[in-house]
């Protein structure tokens, strides 16, 4: 689920200390994910998403799985593999 991601970036980089960090890839990321249009992609992505009707409850269910992918993917990045 493409939402799970781009909401989470969103979220992320909302809350991104200011002024943004020194190293300019830091910066780009914060400045990519925290502007008018990603915050307009990410509605779009969440008013689709708000469509869907959920008859069997697989919606919830993937949804709570994709963040659940999306935290393993950090966690697993961040870790120094021990």
């Amino acid at each position: 689920m493409f939402v799970v991601a781009e909401w989470l970036y969103l979220d992320g980089a909302s809350r991104a200390p200011q002024p943004l960090p020194d190293n300019f890839v830091h910066a780009e990321w914060i400045a990519l994910h925290d502007n008018p249009n990603f915050r307009g992609f990410v509605d779009f992505l969440r008013a689709q998403f708000d469509r869907i009707d959920p008859i069997d409850g697989s919606v919830p269910r993937l949804f709570r799985r994709a963040v659940a992918l999306e935290l393993s993917f950090f966690e697993t990045a961040y870790t120094d593999g021990t």
